[in-house]
Formats: structure tokens, sequence, C-alpha cells
């Protein structure tokens, strides 16, 4: 039986008020906080019948011991992944399996959905899942933001934005229930200190970003680390961390050719090492696993596999041998160390690629309100503000957007939303913009459709003010008429 930590227990009473009062909610609870603990106490609580979703089958074993250990027994498995498709009062579902039951979906009361910033909310199996439920959902997420690419309105170029999940357009989580925030964490003893080494001078501008802005061409990167030998780089800088007394060292890396590469030259230095991808046979990749935590094998390297639901306490060192635009991403990477074990006195991070000097160290990660009072969120660092915040313009749009317009004449800039008016009347029309706005904004717009209707609708209020000011003229020559 476990005892909840208070932090744990905040969180479950957050959980289940959502549950309770029909809301969609999110509990952000950083990587090392117990999120499989929550969920089972959740559950555990429920009246009706709760089906859990879980992104991947290893998550989803994760979740459903902690369930056995609480002594919960009605427990069911929906997942093809995990062989078997039964019910009970809690049950732990993938959503790629359960999506092709429709007939089941009436069947659950309470919707639970771990690791929830992968629901997209403009559409998808979860988006019609949630619509089709009509209840309440709870979400749970260590990092409660997505990245986003499109063109700004103001400049008409690209930026790439993380946003809260809760501030999206669409959404479908309306509000944050509880955050446990990292700093709270560390201050309790629950996280392993981070002992950061930035390994190079990584060079980004060298790099070509592709048509979305969200990543870097697979092209650039390629040529850029041939060129610059990270792979060797890599292998030299992990030999000396095994030799300084590393015991277990996970390394990122972006193609599964230099992973390979790099196990096999790690093997040729006497290091024992293996490499493993997508591409890797389950039953291979749970060995290799197996024997990486036990210490037979002292390095992985790994391709998109690892970066969430790996739960490794005694990962003592982490290795970002390749760059990234996603704060998500880079989290969630430095968080598979984070975890303590007895004998660990810290996670030693070596970045190779630049993104500690693009994010800033995690133990600074704090979710702050946009404004005194606010219940609007922003994700911060010792850094900068990494949500609002477009990494392609380098510039934080929070405080950019409407900036002028607010110092100009005193308007409150949250009252307008300029949105999509020609798609479904979402967003405010713009015929009932402000023209006070609208003018600064067609003086301090770069180009763009906005400003080509800030335009026309302006030229528009003139001609009804000239048509008014005619008929104003005229009116009162007919009344002497009459008279």
């Amino acid at each position: 039986m476990y005892e909840l930590r208070p932090y744990q227990q905040a969180s479950v009473e957050a959980g289940l008020r959502t549950l309770r009062m029909f809301k969609r909610d999110i509990l952000v609870e950083p990587t090392g906080s117990g999120k499989s603990l929550i969920i089972a106490s959740v559950a555990k609580e429920l009246e009706g019948d709760t089906i859990v979703f879980q992104p991947n089958k290893e998550i989803l074993e994760q979740n459903l011991q902690k369930m056995h250990d609480f002594g919960f027994t009605d427990v069911g498995v929906f997942s093809a992944s995990m062989g078997e498709k039964t019910l009970g009062k809690v049950t732990f579902a993938t959503i790629g399996t359960i999506y092709n039951q429709k007939d089941m979906w009436h069947l659950f009361d309470n919707v639970i959905i771990d690791e929830c910033h992968l629901v997209n909310a403009k559409g998808g199996m979860y988006d019609e899942f949630i619509k089709a439920h009509g209840g309440a959902v709870l979400g749970l997420t260590a990092t409660p933001y997505r990245l986003h690419s499109y063109n700004d309105f103001k400049t008409d170029e690209r930026a790439v934005v993380a946003k809260m999940l809760n501030r999206t357009k669409p959404k479908i989580f309306d509000g944050i229930a509880h955050i446990t925030q990292i700093r709270e964490m560390y201050d309790m003893g629950f996280l392993a200190p981070v002992r950061h080494s930035v390994a190079s001078n990584y060079d980004h501008a060298q790099l070509t970003l592709n048509s979305t802005g969200m990543d870097f061409t697979d092209a650039s990167l390629r040529a850029y680390n041939e060129e610059n030998d990270v792979v060797g780089e890599v292998a030299k800088l992990t030999a000396s961390t095994i030799k300084d007394g590393a015991k277990h060292v996970l390394i990122f890396n972006k193609f599964v050719e230099e992973a390979e590469a790099l196990s096999s030259n790690l093997q040729n230095m006497g290091i024992v090492a293996e490499s493993i991808s997508a591409e890797t046979p389950r039953k291979q990749r749970k060995q290799i696993l197996e024997d990486f935590r036990s210490g037979k094998i002292q390095v992985v390297t790994n391709v998109g596999v690892l970066t969430t639901g790996f739960d490794f306490p005694e990962l003592d060192c982490v290795i970002l041998a390749r760059p990234t635009q996603s704060v998500a991403l880079y989290y969630q990477m430095v968080g598979r160390g984070v975890r303590t074990a007895e004998g660990k006195e810290c996670l030693h991070l070596i970045d190779v690629c630049g993104n500690v000097k693009r994010f800033g160290t995690i133990d600074t990660f704090e979710l702050v309100p946009v404004s005194e009072g606010s219940k609007l969120l922003r994700l911060k660092s010792d850094v900068s503000f990494l949500t609002g915040y477009d990494f392609v313009g380098n510039q934080d749009l929070e405080e950019r957007d409407y900036a002028g317009y607010r110092e100009g004449n005193g308007k409150n800039p949250d009252i307008i939303f300029i949105g999509k008016w020609s798609n479904g009347g979402k967003g405010t029309h713009v015929s009932k913009i402000d023209s006070g706005y609208m003018e600064w904004a067609v003086d301090n717009f770069n180009s763009g459709s906005v400003k080509a209707q800030f335009t026309k609708e302006l030229e528009r209020r003139k001609q009804n003010d000239q048509n008014r000011d005619k008929t104003t003229v005229s009116q009162p020559s007919m009344e002497r008429d009459t008279l």
C-alpha cells in the first residue's frame, strides 16, 4: 500500500473534483512525480466505470501495476498491443484499439487521459471519442503545451510557438486543475539534481528549418553532423563520462544510422552498447532495456522510443545528441534521468546540440500567471518564457501582441480576439472590432490577410460615415418642404 505525498494528495483531490463536476481539466505532474500512482488513486475513488487511456504498451503496464499494487482487482485491459480486450470498473486502454469499437464508447462514465499533450484538438481519434462521449475528461501530463506553426498575422512570417493546451483554438481542455511545480519537488528532495555539461559550440545557424519551422531538415542536419563528426564527438564524451564513473548512459539521436554507428563505435572502444529504435523488434528491445537496467549494457543509443514512459531511476547520464525546436521534447528527454535512486548523487546531462542554451535548465522551469491575478499560465525558465515565445522569430509574442495599441490609447487588448470570422463565426467578426485598434494595426502590421481585412473594413466604415453625413444634411431640407 502506498502513502501519497502531499502534492499527490492535492492532485488526486483536484482530479476527483474535475470529474465529479463534469469538467475537462489537466493535472500537471512533472516526470518523477508519480503520475501512475495519482491515476490509480483517482480511478479507485470514482463511481461508475472509468476508462484510462495510455499512449503505449509500456506506460499501460506501469499504470496497470499500480492499480494491482493498490489491491484493486476489477481492472480490464483493452489494448491490441497487450493482447487483451477485457472490461472492468477501471479499464486501461490504448486509443487505437478502443477507437474501432464505437459501440462501446457509451459504456464509460469517466475518462482519464495519460500523456494528454498527445491529444490533438484539431481532429483525430481522441478528439472524436471525447466529442462523442460528451462528459468530463481528466488529462495528466508533465508538459501541458504543444508546438504550433503558423503565419504570424502581424508580420505574415512563419512563427513557431509552444502554446498551453488550455489556450489553443480549438481546445479540448478548459483549465489547469492542479500544478505540481518542478521546484516544489526539488525542494522536497524528490528529484535528482542535474549537473550540466555543454559539450560543443553546435551552430544552429548552419541548419535549415523545414517548411513548418518546427524542426530542422534531415538533409541539413545530416550534413552538419557528418561535417563536424558529431557521432565521433559523442563517442569520446561517452567514454569519458563512463571513465568518470557513470554507470548507465542514455543517448538521444535523431537518425537511426547515427545511433547504430555510435553504438558500433562504442563497442570498438570496449564499451558495452546497444541501439534501439522503432525498427527494433519488440522482444529484442525489451531484452536490451532489461540488460541496461541490470548493468550488463552500459550505453543505449535510441531514436524516438524512450522519450516517454521509460522509468529507470538509476539512470545517471543523459546525452542529447540531437537538437530540437520543441521544449516538450527537450523536457521529456532530460526528464528520463531526474528520478532519484539509492546511491545516485545527480543526473549528468551532456548537451551536444545547444538545447540547454535555447531552453534553459529544467530545474528552473515554472508555470506562472501571464499577469498578476490571471488564471492563464505561461512556462518560463532561467533563459526566457518558453510558451508564447516564437523560436523562429526570436521574440516574445505575448509581450509584443497589441503592445503598441495598449501603450497608444490604453484600451484593454484582452477583450479583442481576432478569430476566423469567415469560419463558422469563430472569433470576433471584423464589423465589431474597434476602429482605433484597426487603424493601429493597419499602420503597424507589415502585411497579411488581417491587414487587408482591416483596411477594407475601415474603408467601408468611412463610406458609411460619408453616406450618413449626406443623409443628415438633406433631412432638414425635406422637413422644411413638408412644413
